[in-house]
């Protein structure tokens, strides 16, 4: 059945990737230079170029606020922290020595208790790791994302509600500054897209805007192609400290928060395009079709319906190769993922809420793509978005076998 062809969306989408490595701030100043002239730019209002020493220490007094807050009234949201928290932020993002002491400071255990109630902000927190086992930059990101996507300018904008362009503005701002934060504090920062891209132009003998047509490419190929994210994917995780040839199961679920935080932050920003205001850098769409990936590929790979099916396993998998580059041949076992497997994943997640999960993507894709001065004749938007892209029309993977 064609629906097999839903476990290739991760190395098509990946092996589609030929820009640059991004640039949040760069995108920042972009926005912050249409909303200069509204006079309430919260970046020059909080002095976004001056670096002062006590703002690191102004963030661990609020994450403290944070995780009072969560133990005594868990389900509002400490609205006016978090405020707090956004003000000191734009200073410690513009200087390498304030980010390297906020990351520190920001990977020690909030303090929580095994029993307190962080249901609120569940859906950002890393899945798997005990309430008292998490850290102040867990909570920081997923209460900045929070305040975010919970805020009457999103409810107003999805329910097509009259939103003013300073406040489109301010949001797009507010969701990219969430990006950097969490690039920031934790691994997933470490995935050099730079990287990854110019050994995937080196495998695939592409330059500037051509592009490779026709060609299949046997099991072996498509490894070489995608050894390189592998390898990026995997050292960014890290190693089991007890098993070394298994990834750290704890900065796993990590790197799946962050990346379902910066997902949420891209498509939150996308309820504001297109707008002539906003302007992204083209890395801003390669780490939202990574954070798409990653997220997606966790969700559908469900080891409740099959037991062997889970993204943890396939990195695990992937280990050897990327110790030794020498290895050759499948890394997976003979019998991984079949037709059947991959019928019975269908199922669970759903085939309609699938095809509604790679429209989505492709729309917000698109819109991100387009902010960024990309649009039809560049190779990646034409691998996914073109007349004949991958992405163009979804409803023929669903189809069945002729």
């Amino acid at each position: 059945m064609k629906k097999v062809l839903l476990v290739l969306v991760v190395p098509i989408l990946l092996l589609a990737m030929i820009s640059c490595d991004s640039d949040i701030m760069g995108s920042i100043n972009a926005i912050k230079g249409v909303l200069e002239p509204l006079n309430e730019n919260v970046y020059i209002n909080t002095r976004l170029y001056t670096v002062d020493t006590s703002q690191v220490e102004a963030v661990t007094t609020q994450i403290t606020a944070v995780v009072s807050n969560i133990t005594t009234n868990p389900t509002v949201a400490p609205t006016a922290t978090i405020t707090e928290i956004k003000t000191a932020l734009t200073t410690v993002l513009t200087s390498p020595t304030k980010l390297t002491a906020l990351k520190d400071e920001m990977s020690q255990e909030a303090g929580l208790e095994s029993t307190a109630d962080v249901s609120r902000i569940q859906d950002y927190l890393p899945p798997g790791v005990a309430t008292d086992s998490l850290t102040k930059g867990d909570l920081l990101a997923a209460e900045l994302i929070y305040s975010i996507a919970e805020s009457d300018v999103v409810t107003d904008l999805k329910n097509n509600s009259s939103v003013t362009e300073k406040q489109k503005l301010a949001l797009a701002s507010d969701a990219l500054q969430v990006v950097e934060v969490v690039k920031q504090i934790s691994s997933i920062g470490e995935v050099g897209v730079d990287q990854i891209v110019s050994d995937l132009l080196a495998q695939f003998g592409m330059s500037g805007g051509t592009s490779r047509e026709g060609e299949s490419g046997d099991d072996d190929d498509q490894l070489e192609f995608l050894q390189p994210i592998a390898v990026a994917v995997v050292n960014a995780i890290g190693y089991d400290e007890d098993d070394p040839d298994k990834i750290d199961s704890e900065n796993l679920a990590r790197f799946i928060a962050g990346f379902t935080i910066v997902r949420k932050s891209y498509e939150t920003i996308a309820l504001a395009l297109p707008n002539d205001g906003i302007e992204l850098e083209l890395g801003d769409s390669i780490n939202y079709l990574l954070s798409f990936v990653f997220t997606f590929a966790n969700e559908f790979l469900d080891p409740t319906v099959v037991s062997n099916a889970s993204l943890e396993n396939v990195l695990n998998y992937l280990v050897p190769y990327v110790k030794n580059p020498e290895l050759e041949g499948n890394p997976f076992p003979d019998n991984f993922l079949g037709d059947t497997d991959m019928d019975l994943l269908v199922a669970a997640y759903g085939e309609t809420a699938l095809e509604d999960d790679l429209i989505d993507f492709a729309d917000t894709f698109g819109l991100l793509m387009e902010a960024a001065g990309v649009a039809e004749g560049n190779v990646l938007y034409d691998a996914l978005l073109g007349d004949d892209g991958f992405l163009t029309d979804i409803d023929s993977i669903f189809g069945s076998e002729e």
